[in-house]
């Protein structure tokens, strides 16, 4: 086997990677402003006077200060971003201080540039940056991952914790760890796969349904054991850590050995190459970022509600004439501090469906109207909730609001979904676990309660229209 000290030598050097990254943003910035003087030529019938210039002296500013507050949110590293989401946020953020710092720059020093060539610039840039980034990091990982030599791991445990520890390390080949099975010492119900947290599932994992052994790590030729399994008792999480030391493996925690009862969202943390899960409660968010998300909500959902107001017209009328009853349904379901609301939806099942059975696992459930085939598959069912973001029950991005039935049985760490407005749209309906119920998948929930902010919902809702665009 190759020593650590050679495969070190010959992968590929990580400061290359970065001037690749660099590179890339130069030029999506490059083609951004090239459009924006494009359009000022087309629009004007001639080029703006100095356009060379220009474009060299806008590009170079908005790149160097773009690569400067990159770099000090950390975008060029490779840490692991659920679905990629947050780095859509810091790109929206970090464009949008570059935009300022540009616009004062040229009324400061009353500089003779076109607003719109500015503008549409910016907007490009900004389209290219997400897209680029997007792509780049995925090649990224697949290089680093094909260059360094990674040590097999096994994760003892199957739930969240486990789940959660095993999409970061093979997210994060630079942590040079790549699992290769979990193991199920304590039920027999876990699934023979599972799936890394992505947009569509991809990467997985088998389940091993027997207790962890010398013989297994070694007939698996691993090196490194996660335990993630808060059911083990301490009498044999103290007899794994003796097999694993006493057989030259590292053995290192996700999360506390034993359930801790707390009301606080959990976060994976590395410190000293071990990964602990750390328990620091809800953020308390800005006033203003309340403010702003109302406002912004409003605003986008009044928008949508008149350029859909003929699509309205169209379901309705599909609805009404392909079955008897109402052309609305409506659900009670739980929202922002457990405040109950009516959920509307263009109605896709027969009237005499029970109104609070469990949702249809596919198009062919006898349940579903011939209308409701194509509603549903394309998600404009969901529309009439847009009267819900603007009167306030929901908001366009949050946790899926959940039926009251289900929310009785929620624990103090699923109880942490209520603590923020419930949305359309969120991190769970973008990948892959959506068709699982909401309540198994709510790693995704605790993840946008964590990081949530203004530029992470614009961004959710971005990575939600390419998702459509998709078809996915």
């Amino acid at each position: 086997m190759e020593s650590p000290a050679k495969t070190q030598a010959t992968a590929f050097p990580k400061i290359v990677i970065k001037l690749i990254a660099l590179l890339l943003d130069y030029l999506c910035i490059f083609v951004g402003t090239l459009f924006g003087l494009f359009c000022y030529a087309l629009f004007h019938n001639a080029p703006w006077p100095g356009a060379r210039d220009l474009l060299l002296a806008l590009t170079t500013q908005y790149w160097l200060i773009f690569a400067f507050l990159a770099r000090m949110d950390r975008l060029y590293s490779h840490s692991h971003a659920l679905l990629q989401v947050r780095d859509t946020g810091h790109i929206l953020r970090i464009s949008c201080y570059c935009f300022i710092a540009l616009s004062a720059e040229i009324y400061i020093g009353k500089f003779n540039v076109p607003r719109s060539t500015l503008f549409v610039g910016w907007a490009v840039s900004v389209l290219l940056l997400v897209a680029q980034k997007h792509l780049s990091r995925r090649i990224f990982v697949r290089i680093m991952a094909a260059q360094r030599q990674q040590r097999r791991a096994l994760i003892l445990g199957t739930g969240r914790d486990a789940r959660r520890i095993f999409s970061c390390l093979h997210h994060s080949p630079d942590l040079g760890m790549a699992p290769v099975a979990f193991i199920d010492e304590v039920s027999n119900r876990s699934p023979k796969v599972i799936y890394s947290h992505d947009y569509k599932h991809g990467y997985y994992a088998p389940v091993i349904h027997q207790s962890f052994s010398v013989e297994l790590a070694q007939k698996m030729d691993v090196a490194e054991i996660f335990i993630a399994e808060p059911k083990l008792s301490q009498n044999r999480v103290s007899e794994v850590i003796s097999l694993g030391m006493a057989n030259d493996l590292n053995i290192s925690f996700v999360g506390p050995p034993q359930p801790l009862r707390v009301e606080a969202a959990g976060s994976i943390r590395t410190l000293d190459g071990l990964f602990i899960t750390a328990y620091s409660g809800m953020k308390q968010e800005w006033r203003l970022y309340e403010i702003l998300k109302r406002a912004f909500d409003i605003a986008i959902a009044s928008l949508m509600l008149l350029m859909t107001a003929p699509i309205w017209a169209v379901i309705a009328l599909w609805v009404k004439i392909t079955s008897p009853g109402p052309i609305f349904f409506s659900q009670r379901r739980i929202g922002h501090n457990g405040k109950s609301f009516n959920m509307l939806k263009f109605r896709s099942m027969y009237v005499d469906t029970p109104k609070y059975s469990a949702s249809p696992a596919d198009s062919f459930d006898p349940r579903i109207t011939s209308a409701g085939k194509l509603l549903r598959k394309t998600s404009l069912d969901e529309l009439p909730q847009i009267l819900n973001v603007l009167k306030g029950d929901m908001s366009l991005v949050g946790p899926r609001p959940e039926m009251p039935y289900i929310v009785d049985t929620y624990g103090p760490i699923e109880r942490q979904r209520l603590k923020v407005p419930q949305g359309i749209t969120g991190l769970w309906q973008l990948s892959a676990d959506r068709k699982y119920a909401i309540h198994e998948s709510l790693e995704y929930d605790l993840y946008y309660i964590e990081n949530r902010g203004f530029f992470l919902d614009v961004a959710i809702l971005m990575h939600t229209v390419l998702f459509a665009m998709k078809g996915a």
